[in-house]
């Protein structure tokens, strides 16, 4: 999940650093609520088990369920085989969205 905002404020203005501070902590609240949302779902399903440690400040961990550790250990084994294949594949997904930005028209404000 990506938050972004963008904002013109000048950074003359004695506000601004308070309003940007606001607005990055703002971004964090949604990541965590969304991580939050979708870590419930996987432990819904099995995927993920979760132990809450009874501390102040709260302290929750999540590990995979047991019965997707085989699945992840075979995926694991997979990329290692494939590595090379792997690195390919970057390499010309990289050089694809390069052209495509060079591509694109300039930004003009």
């Amino acid at each position: 999940m990506s938050v972004t905002r963008s904002r013109s404020v000048s950074s003359s203005d004695p506000c601004s650093a308070e309003a940007d501070r606001g607005a990055e902590q703002d971004d964090r609240a949604a990541v965590r609520v969304g991580l939050t949302f979708h870590l419930r779902g996987l432990e819904e399903n099995g995927l993920v088990e979760r132990r809450i440690h009874p501390v102040v400040p709260p302290r929750v961990d999540y590990s995979l369920g047991r019965t997707l550790l085989d699945t992840v250990q075979q995926l694991m084994e997979w990329a290692v085989v494939h590595l090379d294949d792997i690195e390919a594949a970057r390499r010309v997904y990289a050089e694809r969205q390069a052209a495509l930005k060079e591509a694109q028209p300039a930004r003009t404000s």
